[in-house]
Protein backbone atom coordinates (compact mmCIF):
# COMPACT_ATOMS: atom_id res chain seq x y z
CA UNK A 1 0.00 0.00 0.00
CA UNK A 2 1.45 3.28 -0.82
CA UNK A 3 2.26 5.86 1.90
CA UNK A 4 0.42 8.51 1.00
CA UNK A 5 -2.96 5.96 0.81
CA UNK A 6 -2.24 4.59 4.74
CA UNK A 7 -1.56 7.88 5.68
CA UNK A 8 -4.91 9.85 4.41
CA UNK A 9 -6.44 6.50 5.60
CA UNK A 10 -5.14 6.90 8.60
CA UNK A 11 -5.81 10.70 9.20
CA UNK A 12 -9.35 10.00 8.16
CA UNK A 13 -10.14 6.83 10.72
CA UNK A 14 -8.86 9.13 13.29
CA UNK A 15 -11.18 12.25 12.58
CA UNK A 16 -14.00 9.81 12.48
CA UNK A 17 -13.31 8.39 16.01
CA UNK A 18 -12.60 12.11 17.39
CA UNK A 19 -15.79 13.01 17.02
CA UNK A 20 -17.48 9.76 17.66
CA UNK A 21 -18.65 9.52 13.96
CA UNK A 22 -20.62 5.94 13.49
CA UNK A 23 -20.61 5.23 17.29
CA UNK A 24 -23.50 4.76 19.32
CA UNK A 25 -23.73 7.68 21.70
CA UNK A 26 -23.06 6.67 26.00
CA UNK A 27 -25.92 5.92 27.49
CA UNK A 28 -27.71 8.11 29.67
CA UNK A 29 -28.73 7.39 32.99
CA UNK A 30 -31.19 8.35 36.04
CA UNK A 31 -30.05 6.95 39.34
CA UNK A 32 -33.55 5.55 41.35
CA UNK A 33 -31.38 4.41 44.29
CA UNK A 34 -32.65 6.55 47.77
CA UNK A 35 -36.00 7.38 49.10
CA UNK A 36 -38.89 5.33 47.52
CA UNK A 37 -42.75 5.63 48.37
CA UNK A 38 -43.34 2.19 50.62
CA UNK A 39 -46.09 0.67 52.13
CA UNK A 40 -47.26 -3.07 53.64
CA UNK A 41 -49.67 -5.15 52.31
CA UNK A 42 -51.74 -5.70 48.89
CA UNK A 43 -54.08 -3.94 46.60
CA UNK A 44 -53.61 -3.91 43.20
CA UNK A 45 -54.42 -0.08 42.52
CA UNK A 46 -51.49 0.82 44.37
CA UNK A 47 -49.59 0.34 40.73
CA UNK A 48 -52.13 3.15 38.89
CA UNK A 49 -50.09 6.55 38.66
CA UNK A 50 -53.97 8.41 39.61
CA UNK A 51 -53.53 6.43 43.42
CA UNK A 52 -52.60 9.36 45.82
CA UNK A 53 -49.36 8.11 47.41
CA UNK A 54 -49.01 11.19 50.03
CA UNK A 55 -49.44 9.20 53.16
CA UNK A 56 -46.63 6.34 52.27
CA UNK A 57 -43.57 6.16 53.93
CA UNK A 58 -39.99 6.95 52.83
CA UNK A 59 -37.69 3.90 53.06
CA UNK A 60 -34.12 3.82 51.86
CA UNK A 61 -33.79 1.39 48.65
CA UNK A 62 -31.59 0.00 48.42
CA UNK A 63 -31.78 -1.72 51.65
CA UNK A 64 -34.20 -4.34 53.31
CA UNK A 65 -37.34 -3.06 55.25
CA UNK A 66 -36.48 -4.99 58.07
CA UNK A 67 -33.58 -2.56 58.84
CA UNK A 68 -35.72 0.24 58.14
CA UNK A 69 -38.26 0.04 60.89
CA UNK A 70 -40.21 -3.25 59.95
CA UNK A 71 -38.20 -5.80 61.34
CA UNK A 72 -39.75 -9.85 60.65
CA UNK A 73 -42.18 -8.69 58.01
CA UNK A 74 -42.77 -11.48 55.68
CA UNK A 75 -45.28 -10.80 53.52
CA UNK A 76 -46.41 -8.38 50.31
CA UNK A 77 -45.54 -4.55 50.32
CA UNK A 78 -45.50 -2.39 47.69
CA UNK A 79 -42.64 0.40 46.36
CA UNK A 80 -43.60 3.67 44.38
CA UNK A 81 -40.75 5.94 42.86
CA UNK A 82 -42.10 8.87 40.37
CA UNK A 83 -39.58 10.01 37.93
CA UNK A 84 -39.35 12.13 35.15
CA UNK A 85 -37.68 11.03 31.78
CA UNK A 86 -36.11 14.25 29.30
CA UNK A 87 -37.30 14.20 26.24
CA UNK A 88 -34.29 13.79 24.93
CA UNK A 89 -34.61 10.32 25.49
CA UNK A 90 -37.84 9.74 22.95
CA UNK A 91 -35.03 9.39 20.26
CA UNK A 92 -32.79 6.35 22.33
CA UNK A 93 -32.68 2.80 21.31
CA UNK A 94 -34.53 2.12 24.59
CA UNK A 95 -34.91 2.45 28.14
CA UNK A 96 -33.87 -0.30 30.49
CA UNK A 97 -35.06 -0.46 34.56
CA UNK A 98 -32.25 -2.10 36.39
CA UNK A 99 -34.03 -3.16 39.46
CA UNK A 100 -31.36 -5.15 41.24
CA UNK A 101 -31.99 -7.74 43.64
CA UNK A 102 -35.60 -8.14 45.55
CA UNK A 103 -36.37 -10.40 48.30
CA UNK A 104 -38.19 -12.69 47.53
CA UNK A 105 -40.24 -11.65 43.96
CA UNK A 106 -41.49 -8.87 42.50
CA UNK A 107 -43.79 -7.67 40.04
CA UNK A 108 -42.68 -4.30 38.48
CA UNK A 109 -45.10 -1.57 36.88
CA UNK A 110 -44.66 1.29 34.85
CA UNK A 111 -46.96 4.06 34.63
CA UNK A 112 -49.56 0.64 35.77
CA UNK A 113 -48.79 -1.41 33.34
CA UNK A 114 -46.81 -5.03 34.14
CA UNK A 115 -43.39 -4.58 32.67
CA UNK A 116 -41.67 -8.02 34.64
CA UNK A 117 -41.96 -10.44 37.18
CA UNK A 118 -39.41 -12.20 38.60
CA UNK A 119 -38.52 -14.67 41.72
CA UNK A 120 -35.67 -15.40 43.42
CA UNK A 121 -33.92 -12.90 45.96
CA UNK A 122 -30.63 -13.57 44.76
CA UNK A 123 -30.55 -12.53 41.25
CA UNK A 124 -29.87 -9.30 39.24
CA UNK A 125 -32.62 -8.23 37.19
CA UNK A 126 -33.64 -5.75 34.23
CA UNK A 127 -36.72 -4.64 32.99
CA UNK A 128 -37.03 -2.99 29.03
CA UNK A 129 -39.09 -0.16 29.63
CA UNK A 130 -41.87 0.13 26.65
CA UNK A 131 -41.28 3.18 24.91
CA UNK A 132 -45.17 3.92 24.46
CA UNK A 133 -45.78 3.73 27.93
CA UNK A 134 -42.81 6.65 28.81
CA UNK A 135 -44.34 10.35 29.27
CA UNK A 136 -41.54 12.30 28.53
CA UNK A 137 -40.80 15.70 30.74
CA UNK A 138 -43.85 14.77 32.97
CA UNK A 139 -44.49 12.56 35.99
CA UNK A 140 -43.94 8.51 35.25
CA UNK A 141 -44.32 6.29 38.31
CA UNK A 142 -42.34 2.81 38.64
CA UNK A 143 -43.98 0.78 41.19
CA UNK A 144 -43.30 -2.77 42.46
CA UNK A 145 -44.93 -5.15 44.42
CA UNK A 146 -42.61 -7.02 46.33
CA UNK A 147 -43.08 -10.75 48.10
CA UNK A 148 -40.89 -11.48 51.08
CA UNK A 149 -41.79 -15.25 51.61
CA UNK A 150 -39.22 -15.25 54.97
CA UNK A 151 -36.03 -13.37 56.21
CA UNK A 152 -34.97 -9.79 55.28
CA UNK A 153 -37.11 -8.64 52.41
CA UNK A 154 -37.23 -5.94 50.02
CA UNK A 155 -35.09 -4.24 47.28
CA UNK A 156 -32.24 -5.17 48.56
CA UNK A 157 -29.12 -4.05 46.42
CA UNK A 158 -27.87 -3.03 43.29
CA UNK A 159 -28.07 -0.03 40.97
CA UNK A 160 -31.30 1.02 40.87
CA UNK A 161 -31.90 3.14 37.55
CA UNK A 162 -32.82 4.14 34.36
CA UNK A 163 -30.72 3.76 31.13
CA UNK A 164 -31.02 4.35 27.75
CA UNK A 165 -29.93 0.97 25.82
CA UNK A 166 -31.22 -2.03 24.52
CA UNK A 167 -31.75 -5.61 26.39
CA UNK A 168 -30.13 -7.67 25.65
CA UNK A 169 -30.92 -10.89 23.48
CA UNK A 170 -30.40 -14.59 25.08
CA UNK A 171 -30.78 -17.50 22.58
CA UNK A 172 -31.22 -21.32 24.12
CA UNK A 173 -26.92 -21.46 24.50
CA UNK A 174 -26.74 -18.63 26.73
CA UNK A 175 -28.92 -19.70 28.85
CA UNK A 176 -26.44 -21.98 30.61
CA UNK A 177 -24.05 -18.77 31.20
CA UNK A 178 -26.05 -17.05 33.90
Amino acid sequence: MDFRVWLASAIIVSFLAWFNVGKAPPPKEIALAGDWLFKTGDNAGWKDPAFTDSDWTLLKVPANWESQGYPGYDGVAWYRKHVQIPAEWRNSAGIIFDLGKVDDEDMTYFNGELIGTHVGWGDYHKYAVPKYLVKYDQDNLISVRVNDTGGNGGMWEGNFKLVTGMMPRYNASDIDKY
